[in-house]
């Protein structure tokens, strides 16, 4: 930039300061842009930490919802075993009695 200047017949004092001063706002811009590029990148690496979570978690959700509906067809058979059992036994018991009262 300086060699520029004093080819534009600037004089060297002034092209000096306005080569340090583009050079210091070039670097300032170039930070502030690789600040906003990092700023940027830390937004979707997070949206996508987010996007993979929700992911997980739909997952779990469903994995628990299929156990939750196993869960209820377990009961269900286990009822109905029950209710077998608790009918046998009292057709049972009434047969007994039946023939407990033939004896006497």
């Amino acid at each position: 930039m300086y060699e520029v200047l004093k080819e534009l017949q600037v004089p060297p004092e002034k092209a000096h300061a306005l080569s340090e001063a583009y050079n210091r706002d070039r670097e300032q811009v170039r930070k502030e842009v690789q600040d906003m590029v990092e700023k940027q990148l830390q937004s979707y690496v997070t949206q996508t930490d987010a996007t993979k979570a929700e992911g997980r978690v739909e997952k779990a959700i469903n994995e628990l919802r299929g156990d939750i509906h196993q869960l209820r067809g377990e009961m269900h058979k286990a009822m109905n075993d029950q209710l077998r059992w608790v009918v046998g036994t009292q057709v049972a018991i009434v047969g007994l009695a039946i023939a407990a009262f033939k004896l006497l």
